[in-house]
C-alpha cells in the first residue's frame, strides 16, 4: 500500500457516509420552491433576491442563476410598475436591481408628499373654519325712516336657510308705543 491508497479509502470512506447520512436533494422540488417565490407586499426588492438566490444555490442552475432572478423579479415582483419598467428595458440582474430599488424610493417620497399635502390641506381647512364667523350672529342698529322723528331698531340676522321654518321676505316688530316696520331678515350677505 503506497502513499496514494489510504487516501482513496478514506476519501471512499466519506463518500460512502456521505451517501448513507446526506440525503439527496430534489432538484424538482428546489425548482419548484425557486420558481414559486413570489415578493411579499412588505418585502424590500434586496431581500427578495437574497432569497430567490440563496433558493437557487440549490438548484444547480450554475452560469443562468443571475439571469433567472431577474427574471423572477419580472414575473413576480410585487410592483406592477416595477415588471413594466423592466419588461421595457432588458436589464441584466444588476439594472434590475438599481431599477426596482429607484423605483422602490419614488414609491415611499410620493407617498411622503401626499400624507403632507393631505395634512397641509387639513390645516388650511382648519384655520379657515376657526375664522369663520357665526351664521347666527345678529345686529341692531338705530334706524330714523319713518320721517315722524320716531326711531325705530333695525336688525339685519344672519341664518342658514335650513334653520328659518318658512320663507321670509320681512317681518314686523310691533312695539306698544310705535307700531311701523323697519327689519330685513338677511341670509349670508345676500337680502331677501
Amino acid at each position: 500500500m503506497g502513499d496514494g491508497q489510504p487516501s482513496n479509502v478514506f476519501e471512499m470512506s466519506i463518500q460512502m457516509l456521505d451517501l448513507q447520512f446526506i440525503p439527496k436533494t430534489n432538484l424538482v422540488l428546489q425548482r419548484h420552491k425557486f420558481f414559486s417565490r413570489v415578493q411579499q407586499r412588505d418585502e424590500d426588492i434586496v431581500s427578495y433576491v437574497a432569497s430567490l438566490r440563496g433558493l437557487g444555490l440549490s438548484c444547480e442552475f450554475d452560469h443562468l442563476l443571475d439571469s433567472l432572478i431577474r427574471d423572477q423579479l419580472v414575473r413576480c415582483a410585487s410592483d406592477k410598475r416595477i415588471r413594466e419598467k423592466l419588461l421595457m428595458k432588458d436589464p441584466n440582474l444588476e439594472e434590475a436591481i438599481l431599477i426596482a430599488k429607484k423605483m422602490e424610493h419614488a414609491a415611499v417620497w410620493l407617498q411622503e408628499m401626499d400624507v403632507k399635502s393631505i395634512q397641509v390641506e387639513q390645516a388650511v381647512v382648519a384655520e379657515v373654519n376657526k375664522k369663520e364667523e357665526p351664521r347666527s350672529a345678529t345686529r341692531w342698529n338705530r334706524c330714523d325712516k319713518n320721517g315722524d322723528d320716531v326711531s325705530l331698531l333695525h336688525a339685519s340676522v344672519s341664518a342658514p336657510v335650513e334653520e328659518l321654518s318658512a320663507p321670509v321676505s320681512e317681518v314686523v316688530i310691533t312695539d306698544a308705543e310705535v307700531s311701523t316696520k323697519c327689519v330685513d331678515i338677511k341670509y349670508g350677505c345676500e337680502v331677501i
